[in-house]
């Protein structure tokens, strides 16, 4: 987890995120998604909340000390109020197969699971956000030889990835160069 919390978080959200770590009922069946993840991966990403996604609505834990409900879907934690946003393929309408793949290649922090880089570009390419896509451009910038054969991917969000593809490579051709 300390690649995580040295991972330029502001530190209302590095304490949250901290407080949900050492809360079982909180980590045990979630993987760690969204900003945080991506700034694992690729620059440090400016974020206000935390994203967990869990396989199925069940395993979304229901009372947390230090936490309270603040709506369907997401806790606020009591000391910063920073949200935590409990999010499951039903809620976000992502297919099964693919927060499936997410959870088989997701990796150990400490007491977390933090999505792997393939696993965050596989749940953004889902999305219709703007922003998503460019994380997707991102991620692919600073991790050039990721392979997503192995996923299961429709044509969309093939036809995505291969314009993301484009993108990245066309940005990193116009970045300056450093002349040391």
């Amino acid at each position: 987890m300390n690649k995580l919390l040295n991972a330029a978080l502001a530190p209302e959200v590095n304490k949250a995120l901290q407080h949900w770590g050492q809360i079982e009922d909180a980590y045990k069946e979630g993987v760690l998604i969204g900003g945080i993840a991506v700034s694992m991966y690729s620059r440090a990403r400016s974020t206000e909340d935390i994203d967990i996604l869990y396989r199925e609505e069940s395993d979304v834990p229901d009372n947390l000390t230090g936490f309270r409900k603040f709506r369907a879907h997401s806790f606020r934690h009591n000391q910063t109020h920073v949200e935590v946003e409990t999010l499951t393929p039903d809620f976000l309408r992502i297919p099964k197969s693919i927060v499936n793949q997410v959870f088989d290649t997701a990796v150990q922090m400490g007491t977390l699971r933090v999505a792997s880089v393939e696993g965050i570009i596989a749940l953004k390419l889902v999305s219709t956000r703007h922003k998503d896509m460019s994380d997707v451009i991102t991620l692919l910038q600073h991790n050039p030889n990721i392979d997503m054969s192995s996923w299961n991917l429709d044509m969309l969000m093939q036809d995505k990835l291969d314009k993301a593809r484009e993108l990245a490579e066309e940005e990193f051709k116009n970045q300056p160069r450093d002349l040391y």
